[in-house]
């Protein structure tokens, strides 16, 4: 496997403990027209701290954020010890099409 999808690392650590089984992604600048598509079905989990914001994740995961800070790696090395598979995906419009169980 050579390809990875980069996310918070309190995010790739509830996806790789099977806390968290969904991703929903804001389109960015970056994205191109069509917006966000998967492009590989299976994919490692990049762990990053990189606009990592302890008070954008919900209250109960904030003390894992501070745990993972403190054993995150050095600079020079990746970590990868998950991945993942994307077994389904959609665009939504409006927060009322997304499931409600994303909505918790």
């Amino acid at each position: 496997m050579k390809d990875a999808f980069k996310e918070w690392a309190v995010v790739v650590d509830a996806l790789g403990a099977g806390d968290q089984i969904l991703i929903i992604r804001k389109g960015g600048i970056s994205e191109s027209r069509g917006g966000f598509k998967p492009e590989h079905p299976a994919f490692l989990l990049f762990s990053t701290r990189y606009h990592q914001q302890r008070e954008s994740v919900v209250p109960a995961a904030q003390a894992r954020c501070d745990e993972l800070a403190a054993r995150f790696p050095a600079p020079d090395v990746v970590r990868l010890e998950s991945w993942a598979e994307a077994v389904e995906w959609r665009r939504v419009d409006s927060r009322e099409e997304v499931p409600s169980v994303a909505r918790r």
